[in-house]
């Protein structure tokens, strides 16, 4: 009777700890899923950023950014061990009359009406 007891708990811990290994593969999966598409939406940006400041005529330059290898926090550029100074980057342009504007909300380029 003893060892019943023993196999059933041996069982139940075993299958708690599966389920929790499920769970965390799931997570790690996930929150891979959200970085590329983090990542896929801020190339998408630069590179629209790209071709605005080469086929358009800047408006504004009210948009803080931050050099290569850089994150903005706050009005500082940081990476891992230094500091730099924030660029102001180009805001709004006037693309053949059509106003483009950067949406610091959203973080992407909208017309303007």
């Amino acid at each position: 009777m003893k060892n019943k007891k023993l196999n059933l708990n041996k069982r139940s811990f075993l299958f708690i700890w599966g389920i929790i290994l499920v769970i965390c593969v799931l997570l790690i999966i996930i929150e891979t899923i959200i970085t590329i598409n983090v990542e896929k939406q801020q190339k998408e940006t630069a590179d629209y950023s790209a071709w605005l400041s080469q086929n358009c005529i800047c408006l504004e330059s009210n948009l803080l950014s931050c050099p290569a290898g850089f994150k903005l926090v706050g009005k500082l550029c940081l990476d891992k061990e230094n500091s730099a100074d924030s660029l102001k980057s180009c805001s709004k342009y006037d693309c053949l009359g059509e106003i483009k504007f950067f949406n610091v909300n959203t973080q992407k380029w909208q017309n303007q009406n």
